[in-house]
């Protein structure tokens, strides 16, 4: 099924907490919107999927690896499959993350 949707619209933020709607998953991969209110984020984990993580509203600290970045709305960040990331929220933030199946070929 084909289905046209406004990012900024899919979902709404939640007090203290973090919203989440998956648009797609798959073997190969996945494809979820996140809402995440001031200060929430995603704790340091691995994906054994190559990771990208694009903002589409506010401002973030990704840290992948032990290199701590600053992202704004309309950048992205690519993280190789097991390398250890985590996102902390400055301000409230949408974010789209796209997860790829990691090929070694």
């Amino acid at each position: 099924m084909t289905e046209v949707l406004n990012l900024l619209n899919t979902l709404q933020y939640k007090e203290n907490s973090v919203a989440t709607r998956t648009l797609v998953e798959k073997e190969g991969g996945s494809l979820t919107v996140y809402a995440f209110d001031k200060t929430q984020g995603l704790g340091r984990h691995a994906s054994p999927f190559l990771t990208c993580i694009q903002l589409i509203e506010g401002k973030a600290q990704i840290t992948i690896d032990d290199k701590t970045n600053l992202v704004s709305e309309n950048e992205i960040v690519t993280i190789p499959a097991n390398v250890p990331f985590a996102l902390h929220s400055i301000h409230k933030v949408k974010a789209i993350l796209f997860r790829l199946k990691s090929s070694s070929k």
